[in-house]
């Protein structure tokens, strides 16, 4: 009766999904329609015959094969009408599914109609995507034909062609194109792939590809055509020429001097009468800046903090738009010294940092005290002022419990603590600093259930990982640590989160309190082992094993021990990055 039951819910949601598919189609198609495309008539049978597709697509998503087979024959029945496809919303996305799993000659055949009439794609809101995808997939085919016959290879020059075909026909008309939302995601395109960034990505993602000559020779060109563009002052400002100009910067980010004109000029034209950063209208110019701050040299970068942000700190780090620069400029700065500057000019307005809660700035500023191992002190005297716990009788009991959850002592609830990211990261980041007795202490002497509450938090668990793995956390510290929490073992291996601290426990501690550790969990073993973290946490340190045989498993433990105490001696151990 139950199974039956299950399968008619099974049968009901497979059919009510599949009705909600269809629903989406029909919508789509009638924006077909309305812009003029004959789908029910003229191209009926190639429609329908997509929508069967599109029915069956995500079933075979993660099968190459299989995704292989359907371009193949999606591509065949399509032969003669890429583009007239590729203009509904509907059809489009299912060919841009394919592409990357087309063959070569399929692929080639497809491009071909799309770069002997570029324009009206370019300026096409759904076509455009088709464009961008086939001038990324050239370029990924390009490197793999490279990497395996040369770049000599027949198919190799035919890809070439098609990205510097495209790519002409942009820098010739971009003019025309540089304010179109679509064919400005096609030029962003263009120069991510003339660069090396063959997708969008952050400037610490992917990491930047070989290209061949040619594509800096182009890519130059487009810097100079943007840079000294009439209306280059405008740019800044818009939120579509804006993004072009953050992705070529990042586009000449490897490119020697390559944003040196760039910057210069941003600071030039705006040195005499800076923008009010804080003002929602300016940011797009703001965002600029941010990618800006990444990508800058060293005197660039200090050119770019005396324009925009000398003496305007304050403001910007409790204003929302402006915040999220400060913590760029923070996070990118390299001078010890500028660093401090920055420390100093933020130090007095923590309070409403923590009041509009920017709590991100803060955390740049903690990073920023690791990383130069400056003002670790007076930052922790920072967090003790502005979490208002200071100048109360359990100072060095309330800092991390407030620091965690980013509240000052007069809005503190121990029972219903709610974890803050920033805030569990700063806490991670005073773990590792010079002196982090405050910090440790705090951690020690809270009451064992409102640790366990903190630890056992999917942003708190992490914290445990910086305790056990800081150079300046002491052999007594993490013992007394371990001991505080004896008693509570197993509910820890029993918790999603809870088990992740423990875990971190078990790697710095002995074998001697592992020892403890086992027995206590051995007492509820069948606790342990019906929950599926605990039953992991026991199979890997082996309690079955412990049970039966107490001796042989702590001679196998310490074995284990003095083998990795070799190994590190060999390798040396790395500053553990903080958990974000």
């Amino acid at each position: 009766m139950g199974e039956s039951k299950m399968e008619g819910d099974g049968v009901v949601s497979a059919r009510k999904h599949k009705n909600k598919i269809k629903s989406r189609y029909k919508k789509m198609l009638k924006r077909c329609e309305k812009k003029g495309i004959d789908s029910v008539t003229e191209n009926s049978d190639g429609y329908k015959y997509l929508m069967r597709i599109m029915g069956v697509i995500d079933g075979v998503r993660n099968d190459e094969y299989e995704m292989g087979i359907l371009s193949e024959n999606v591509f065949s029945e399509i032969k003669g009408s890429e583009v007239f496809y590729s203009k509904c919303q509907m059809t489009s996305k299912l060919l841009e599914d394919l592409l990357p799993y087309s063959n070569d000659k399929d692929f080639m055949e497809f491009a071909q109609p799309f770069t002997e009439n570029l324009r009206p794609i370019f300026t096409d809101r759904v076509a455009s995507h088709i464009l961008q995808t086939i001038i990324t997939e050239s370029f990924r085919r390009y490197r793999k034909v490279v990497s395996e016959s040369g770049s000599d290879d027949k198919q190799c020059v035919s890809l070439l062609d098609t990205i510097q075909k495209i790519s002409g026909f942009a820098l010739n008309n971009l003019d025309s194109f540089i304010w179109g939302s679509s064919s400005n995601h096609i030029i962003r395109t263009i120069l991510n792939v003339l660069s090396g960034h063959a997708v969008k990505s952050n400037i610490s993602g992917n990491a930047k590809l070989d290209t061949p000559s040619e594509f800096q020779t182009i890519l130059i060109k487009f810097a100079n055509s943007i840079i000294n563009h009439s209306q280059f002052q405008d740019f800044c400002y818009e939120t579509v020429t804006s993004g072009l100009l953050q992705t070529l910067s990042v586009a000449l980010k490897d490119v020697e001097n390559g944003n040196k004109a760039l910057i210069r000029k941003i600071v030039k034209q705006n040195k005499e009468q800076p923008p009010e950063l804080r003002d929602e209208q300016n940011e797009p110019f703001l965002r600029l800046i941010e990618v800006i701050l990444e990508v800058a040299e060293i005197k660039q970068f200090s050119k770019v903090y005396k324009t925009f942000f000398s003496n305007n700190l304050k403001e910007l780090s409790v204003s929302k738009a402006g915040n999220f620069a400060v913590q760029k400029l923070i996070k990118n700065c390299t001078d010890k010294d500028l660093f401090e500057t920055i420390f100093d000019e933020l130090n007095p307005v923590g309070e409403d940092i923590l009041l509009m809660k920017n709590t991100g700035v803060l955390l740049e500023l903690a990073q920023g005290c690791l990383k130069y191992k400056t003002k670790q002190g007076e930052f922790v005297k920072l967090m003790l002022r502005i979490l208002k716990c200071e100048k109360t009788l359990n100072e060095d009991s309330d800092i991390t419990p407030l620091t965690c959850c980013m509240v000052t002592s007069d809005k503190f609830d121990a029972e219903a603590m709610k974890m803050n990211l920033h805030g569990t990261l700063i806490v991670q980041a005073m773990l590792n600093f010079g002196k982090p007795i405050k910090i440790i202490n705090s951690l020690l002497n809270m009451e064992t259930k409102h640790l366990l509450q903190i630890i056992s938090d999917p942003r708190g668990c992490h914290i445990v990982d910086a305790f056990v793995q800081s150079p300046t956390v002491g052999e007594k510290s993490r013992d007394r640590l371990f001991k505080k929490l004896l008693g509570s073992y197993t509910e820890l291996a029993t918790s999603k989160h809870g088990s992740r601290s423990l875990d971190a426990i078990w790697s710095g501690i002995t074998t001697k309190n592992r020892v403890i550790l086992m027995d206590e969990l051995k007492e509820r073993e069948s606790e342990v082992t019906a929950n599926q973290f605990g039953k992991l946490f026991a199979s890997k340190n082996f309690l079955y094993n412990f049970r039966r045989n107490r001796d042989e498993w702590i001679k196998r433990d310490k074995t284990l021990e003095t083998t990795k105490k070799c190994f590190a001696d060999i390798v040396p151990a790395k500053r553990p990055k903080l958990d974000e």
